[in-house]
């Protein structure tokens, strides 16, 4: 379930996708910021509903939602994957040189890492979960692929101890984002478990400001 404020009615596109994992909609502030925002739910890997090709299908669609063009990302939810420590950031130091100078695409995914950088925002992230399994590794694998990055452990509150978000044990709920959505966040926060929202799960909760010729707009 999504609940979306009235007032935002006009400015909200839902996407119809095949994908059950993500529900996935557009927000417009007539600027060069609107964010496709995606709510995720992927079913942990061994179970009845698990889905082989998960994390596949997402970039998959992502890439059919963005038409190869310049589209703003934030996505949110359960991801059952656990990614320790492991950083998302690329590294020029881990790259082919060749490959630096000849892909634009890639030259543009390092500019902005520094641009984040400079901005304060950390290249690594810290945790209190340590574990990685292959849902993490797929994870840091879409968010390479798509220049995303991830806010637990690196904005916010709990950027210093990676707090937990389900069971007092794991991290498996996130939210991740494009480079200009990382620098709009003004407040990123993992609430106190309630069991009047989830059984195990802790609730994310973040506002990102957006600045147009309308006027401010909070998420």
């Amino acid at each position: 379930m999504l609940c979306i404020k009235k007032k935002w009615g006009d400015n909200v596109v839902y996407h119809n996708t095949h994908s059950k994992l993500v529900m996935w909609l557009s927000v417009k502030f007539n600027t060069n910021q609107n964010i496709l925002q995606g709510n995720v739910y992927i079913p942990p890997s061994g179970s009845p509903y698990a889905h082989a090709d998960c994390f596949n299908e997402i970039d998959s669609e992502l890439d059919n939602l963005m038409h190869n063009e310049k589209v703003n990302v934030c996505m949110c939810g359960d991801f059952n994957a656990r990614t320790g420590g492991k950083s998302e950031f690329l590294k020029l130091n881990n790259l082919v040189q060749d490959d630096f100078i000849t892909d634009p695409m890639l030259y543009d995914k390092l500019r902005e890492e520094y641009d984040l950088i400079e901005r304060g925002i950390a290249e690594s992230r810290t945790s209190c979960d340590k574990t990685i399994n292959e849902y993490g590794n797929q994870l840091i694998e879409l968010c390479q692929s798509n220049a995303l990055y991830i806010c637990n452990g690196r904005i916010g509150n709990y950027s210093i101890h990676g707090r937990t978000t389900s069971k007092d044990t794991s991290i498996v709920d996130y939210m991740i984002g494009s480079p200009a959505v990382l620098r709009n966040i003004t407040m990123f926060d993992i609430l106190p478990f309630d069991h009047l929202f989830s059984d195990i799960h802790c609730a994310l909760t973040a506002h990102i400001e957006i600045k147009s010729h309308t006027g401010e707009w909070r998420l």
